[in-house]
């Protein structure tokens, strides 16, 4: 059984640009991975852990072996935001492997649980929240996600550029629905900067055509680098064409010859300062009805 934590928060959130990176279940040829995924506000642990076979007799359950992480236990905690990656063993012929996990709040009553997951190799995957609560339990496939009530709206601020970087980054690959939505444009220059060597003319007036190359690429508010994901970009570039109706590109290359002449007992140097566009706006994630 591999494991693998993140933690971030929910939102909708001010942005520059965001990628994200893709989360992807690793099984063996003869296991089955599936994710449980805590996007509610609480912190769950896990309160009772079972695997048993159908037929009943064979074992393990939980994939073994050589650096394996064991499987989950009872006590280990689910933080918002953070998933858990679960192995089954999948033998050609066996016997179908079946799991019950049941998470309950931190603090919690004799018998109370918040929802447990039941993973079955050849079955599908079931989620069952408590009953009467108001929170979101969705199955799909091997992925299960448990969410708070609907209706509920998170709000990173846009000075919190680690939230930002974690939901964008961590989160958009599970929402339902994930959108940038621009709402102010901006035309700007880089900081100036030398390009090519200087000349110096040391007694006599000196000159030369000086030719350069510059590149302006994509960035972002909080540091992650467009090659991070092309999808998600795919979806900046989508709401910029929807509201002004023109087109992004990942990096622009401009070229330039400039002629520079310096009198004597002088230096001469050429500066770029490049254009750039600014975009600001919000990304929403939409993760069920939250």
């Amino acid at each position: 059984m591999r494991r693998t934590r993140t933690r971030l928060a929910l939102a909708v959130f001010g942005a520059a640009l965001a990628m994200t990176m893709a989360f992807a279940a690793t099984a063996s040829a003869r296991s089955l991975g599936y994710d449980i995924w805590n996007l509610s506000s609480e912190t769950l642990k896990v309160s009772g852990v079972d695997g048993s076979t159908n037929p009943p007799g064979e074992t393990p359950v939980f994939e073994e072996g050589p650096g394996k992480a064991p499987a989950p236990s009872v006590g280990e905690l689910l933080r918002p935001g953070e998933h858990m990656h679960i192995e089954l063993e999948r033998p050609i012929g066996g016997a179908e492997r079946i799991a019950k996990i049941v998470f309950a709040p931190v603090v919690a009553g004799p018998g109370q649980y918040s929802f447990y997951a039941l993973l079955r190799t050849q079955s599908e995957t079931v989620c069952e929240r408590r009953p009467g609560s108001s929170q979101q339990c969705e199955a799909s496939g091997d992925t299960i996600h448990y969410l708070d009530p609907p209706g509920h709206k998170y709000e990173i601020d846009s000075n919190d550029i680690i939230g930002q970087r974690k939901a964008i980054t961590e989160l958009c690959d599970q929402a339902n629905s994930c959108k940038f939505h621009p709402e102010i444009e901006g035309k700007e220059r880089t900081s100036a900067r030398v390009v090519g060597t200087p000349l110096e003319a040391c007694q006599l007036p000196s000159g030369t055509k000086l030719g350069y190359k510059d590149g302006v690429d994509t960035t972002n508010s909080f540091g992650v680098k467009v090659e991070a994901s092309a999808s998600f970009f795919e979806l900046f570039k989508s709401g910029i064409a929807l509201t002004y109706g023109h087109k992004r590109t990942e990096s622009e290359e401009f070229s330039q010859e400039v002629d520079l002449e310096v009198p004597e007992f002088h230096i001469g140097w050429v500066t770029d300062r490049a254009p750039v566009i600014r975009d600001t706006g919000k990304y929403t994630l939409t993760l069920g009805n939250t």
